[in-house]
């Protein structure tokens, strides 16, 4: 790809010619998606890059050289399929744009991940777009790129090539892809369903208090101890977001459950629990006094020891079973394991089942795949198949 092959749109004038070429587009119209943005130390995404292809011509928006808003309107209001590959973190940056815009809607309404829709037909969730591009056009991308910085301004002529030929083969791989789904395939209508799934997720406010369920290892601590972890991780997340820092940069991730048990009230505590030095030094006094909070809880909330794969835990037996269920129900469709053998949809089911609701892995797509998750007769199916 030479410099002919991709338009720079860094001028209000190419932007708005831009947006306006969007807005033309109809349903039967494809979009190829892509971003560059920057979010290693800070909460919220610093969008760098815009990358579209439609109508065999490459678009590149700089949001930092112009105002791309027009762009990102033409974009959610669009009727026309809209590409990505692994889509969650560019939807996010998308979503995040058209709310500082305030353009509604905030994402637009066929969007097709490509490397989710891998996985309904078989292949790897974790796949990445390089690994894709060889296997299916035999065509090798380079990614001597993927970690420069996309902030500073010029960019060089590579990463410009680099950005555009990461939309460069979506439309194509796309093509490809639904030829192999069968006529009336289910498959094809259950990717359709998780795409409106990772949509509303993405559009979804975060509570807080919900977050310290998706910390690894919660499961192995006691009551008090596993409140403390639901304190601290709401604590974080709304220092972080009003202060525009990246969490790991408040408590590192694997800090925070030995944080929550120890409850160390140094700085050498907090070291010693895994926190870096540097958000020691930064943020040890404010940790601490989270700490010092969360040990006057009052201690009556019943938080449900919801993970599974936790050593000594009475449902871990259960839980192999089910995972034995779920990845022959994967193997049976068709789909990858990866899609619904995951460790977070079995402690969303024991979480649903211990609080009372209605667990993902019993609603939707999920439903249709794999039926009525029944605990006893699983678990007997994985000690009669052995380990």
């Amino acid at each position: 790809m030479d410099e002919q092959d991709y338009i720079l749109c860094d001028s209000d004038e190419s932007v708005k010619k831009l947006a306006s070429e969007l807005s033309a587009l109809d349903e039967n119209d494809v979009i190829a998606l892509d971003t560059e943005f920057e979010r290693s130390k800070t909460f919220f995404p610093t969008a760098a890059m815009l990358q579209l292809r439609f109508g065999a011509r490459t678009y590149l928006a700089d949001p930092i050289k112009a105002d791309i808003n027009e762009v990102i309107a033409g974009l959610c209001k669009t009727k026309a399929v809209v590409l990505m590959y692994s889509a969650s973190e560019d939807l996010e940056v998308i979503s995040l744009l058209a709310r500082r815009a305030r353009i509604k809607p905030e994402l637009p309404s066929r969007i097709v991940d490509l490397q989710l829709m891998s996985a309904f037909l078989g292949k790897t969730f974790m796949q990445g777009l390089a690994k894709c591009v060889c296997e299916e056009l035999g065509i090798t991308l380079l990614k001597s790129e993927t970690h420069s910085d996309w902030l500073s301004r010029p960019l060089t002529s590579s990463q410009l090539v680099y950005a555009a030929l990461d939309v460069r083969y979506l439309d194509e791989i796309y093509k490809r892809y639904l030829k192999r789904f069968n006529d009336n395939d289910p498959r094809l209508r259950w990717f359709y369903m998780a795409m409106e799934d990772m949509r509303k997720e993405t559009l979804s406010e975060t509570d807080p208090f919900d977050l310290y369920r998706q910390v690894t290892g919660a499961g192995s601590l006691d009551r008090k101890a596993l409140e403390r972890l639901r304190f601290l991780c709401s604590k974080r997340y709304i220092f972080a977001m009003e202060n525009n820092v990246a969490l790991n940069r408040v408590i590192t991730g694997r800090a925070l459950c030995p944080i929550a048990e120890r409850t160390p009230l140094t700085f050498q505590g907090l070291a010693s629990c895994g926190m870096n030095w540097g958000a020691v030094r930064e943020h040890g006094k404010l940790v601490i006094d989270w700490i010092k909070e969360s040990l006057l809880l009052p201690g009556d909330s019943v938080l449900p020891a919801y993970d599974a794969f936790s050593p000594g835990r009475t449902m871990k037996s259960g839980s192999e079973g089910i995972k034995y269920a779920l990845s022959k129900a994967a193997q049976t469709s068709g789909i990858c394991p990866e899609l619904i053998a995951t460790k977070k949809l079995i402690n969303d089911w024991f979480y649903a089942k211990r609080t009372g609701g209605s667990p993902r892995l019993s609603s939707g797509w999920y439903k249709e795949c794999v039926g009525d998750l029944d605990l006893k007769r699983t678990s007997k199916k994985t000690k009669a198949n052995g380990p």
